[in-house]
């Protein structure tokens, strides 16, 4: 009995991380949209620097108030880091800065169709990797999802060569991400905090550089900081959001998978869709109501 009840509270717990991770991530994206296009904002990297930046001071603020904490240094010193924490961390770095760039190219509605065809990359990248080795009938269902997917990207009014190009690469680059990700997570051991603690300091920084090197030198900097001061709520609400999602995409990925964490950002796509259609006004024909 007493597994039993152990067996409820875990399902619980699955069941409202998801259910957290469905609400925020949503709210995130619609507001990097608004942010980058509405204020006029075009600075992807620094926008998603901010959002890293905020989570790798709260694990180091949560793993400082434990008394004796050590982090698994073992697992990742030497070449290993640039074998296991590197490699996530510019796949991560790629994934946020084209993930963001796209908008300024694509429909949001457009994007979140073509999101769905993340899982098979993951699907791919786990077989290869053999980190994990998903079901025939899981794998049928993601091919029909990503079928989907590319009929309503040939339909589309208002997709660019550049735009389609940039959420490739992101697609790409994200599922290599998660895979890494959850080799860290539930292969290594670590938690969630600690993930971030590895993983979010390095990246945070990495995307800053980038972000003065290719981005601030072509900007009117007190044009970039007026915008940042007058808005300051928005960037705030930003950065808290990021903190929100990446916790949660590391506590699903921890308890069920990366290919579940992409199969849960597919369903939520739809409800962004709608909301894209209704409140920016973005045009969706039959074919992509029917692939929905």
């Amino acid at each position: 009995s007493i597994n039993i009840i152990n067996k409820i509270i875990k399902l619980i717990k699955i069941l409202l991380i998801c259910l957290l991770f469905m609400f925020v991530g949503p709210s995130l994206i619609l507001l990097n949209k608004y942010i980058m296009k509405s204020l006029d904002f075009p600075y992807p990297m620094f926008l998603s620097a901010i959002g890293l930046i905020v989570s790798s001071a709260f694990a180091q603020l949560v793993l400082s108030c434990i008394p004796g904490y050590v982090v698994k240094h073992s697992e990742i010193e030497g070449y290993l880091w640039y074998r296991r924490v590197l490699p996530v961390c510019i796949a991560h770095i790629i994934t946020l800065t084209y993930g963001n760039l796209v908008y300024l190219y694509l429909d949001v509605g457009l994007i979140q169709m073509m999101k769905s065809f993340t899982p098979v990359v993951i699907i791919a990248c786990l077989v290869v990797t053999g980190i994990d080795h998903p079901s025939t009938l899981t794998i049928i269902s993601i091919v029909i999802i990503s079928i989907g997917t590319a009929i309503a990207c040939s339909f589309s009014p208002n997709s660019s060569i550049y735009g389609l190009f940039y959420m490739f690469v992101s697609l790409v680059s994200e599922a290599v991400r998660l895979v890494l990700t959850q080799f860290l997570l539930k292969d290594l051991k670590f938690n969630v905090i600690e993930g971030h603690y590895v993983l979010s300091r390095p990246s945070s920084l990495l995307l800053l550089v980038l972000s003065i090197v290719f981005e601030l030198p072509t900007t009117n900097y007190y044009t970039f900081c007026r915008k940042i001061i007058n808005h300051l709520d928005l960037f705030l609400l930003a950065s808290f959001l990021g903190l929100i999602v990446n916790y949660l995409s590391y506590l699903v990925i921890q308890e069920t998978s990366s290919l579940m964490l992409k199969l849960l950002s597919s369903f939520r796509n739809v409800f962004i869709i709608f909301v894209s259609v209704g409140y920016y006004n973005e045009a969706i024909n039959a074919n992509e109501i029917l692939v929905m």
